[in-house]
């Protein structure tokens, strides 16, 4: 309940952020410029999620990889593996899903507020309408887009475990909590705050500014390589889906056709979004734990056993103590 909240509370800001992602689209900038903006517009959000305690919806915690690990090194027949994946499937459902309910109905509001402001909506019918073509499952590469939005996700999350470690290497909040300097200029009762935050939130928010930095960038330094690429996140992309729509409302009838389509891309960008970053997820544990050929096939023929039988267990929580209870 308590991450169904926060991600309700991420997908408030990501409606905010889908605003200000058309705003600096429509600025006559250069492309660096407009790359920049738009990594300052992500990174911004989702540091604020993380100081928030909020959850951005497909990114995996940096510890994922590590948990798979731990897992792995379990002999009781897969079935830590098997209770880690549900575990995360669970988590990432839960943040889905609320960052769907809180993105989706504000973007409508904010655009409302909008219209009865200026007597207009926030898109006009051509950018609301390329918007909604855009994330069409056939009509766009909204596919490899998600894949590579999946990428740039694991990516992020492997940064943050990268900045945790050095911080831990390096004891970095003890080293705060202990400076004579830091002492002497907040004082030692706010030192330990700063050491605790520090702590708490450095490596988190290093992912959630990779995370930016790629999603803002990436496609436009890709211009100069001739490849034109575009990031699909189910969280931004459902909350810019809801400003196209609430301006086509306003221009007549809906394009149910198209609408359906973008639809369908949208839930394709979701199961995208988290199947290629847990699966790179998984891959780097296997790696980590030198998992045999036989011991990779008896992992995935136990997720996919346990997929089958109880499908609901990756959706809420199951009191399942063993197989026997499975059975």
């Amino acid at each position: 309940k308590k991450m169904g909240w926060g991600a309700l509370g991420a997908g408030g800001i990501t409606a905010f952020t889908a605003l200000f992602k058309y705003r600096f689209a429509a600025m006559a900038l250069a492309p660096l410029w407009t790359g920049i903006a738009h990594s300052l517009n992500y990174t911004v959000s989702f540091v604020l999620m993380q100081f928030l305690g909020w959850s951005l919806a497909s990114k995996m915690p940096s510890m994922t990889a590590a948990a798979l690990c731990g897992a792995l090194e379990k002999n009781d027949g897969m079935e830590s593996e098997v209770g880690v994946v549900a575990a995360i499937t669970r988590t990432q459902a839960v943040v889905t899903v609320g960052n769907l309910l809180g993105a989706i109905p504000l973007a409508f509001l904010i655009d409302l507020f909008i219209q009865a402001r200026h007597g207009h909506p926030y898109l006009n019918q051509e950018a609301a309408m390329h918007g909604l073509e855009s994330m069409s499952l056939w009509r766009s590469l909204t596919i490899p887009y998600a894949a590579l939005t999946g990428c740039l996700l694991w990516l992020s999350s492997l940064f943050a475990g990268w900045t945790a470690n050095w911080m831990m290497r390096n004891r970095l909040p003890e080293a705060i909590a202990q400076s004579l300097r830091i002492r002497l200029l907040l004082g030692p009762k706010s030192v330990i705050h700063v050491a605790h935050f520090v702590k708490h939130h450095l490596s988190g928010a290093a992912g959630y500014a990779c995370l930016g930095m790629l999603l803002g960038l990436l496609p436009f330094i890709s211009v100069f390589a001739g490849i034109p690429v575009e990031v699909r996140h189910i969280t931004l992309a459902s909350a810019s889906l809801a400003f196209d729509v609430s301006s086509l409302l306003r221009g007549g009838p809906l394009p149910w056709g198209d609408l359906g389509w973008a639809a369908a891309g949208l839930a394709a960008t979701g199961l995208l979004n988290f199947s290629v970053s847990f699966a790179l997820g998984l891959w780097l544990a296997v790696r980590a734990t030198d998992l045999d050929t036989s011991g990779r096939k008896r992992l995935i023929v136990a997720i996919w056993s346990e997929v089958w039988r109880h499908p609901t267990r990756f959706l809420w929580r199951h009191e399942l103590t063993s197989a026997a209870d499975r059975d």
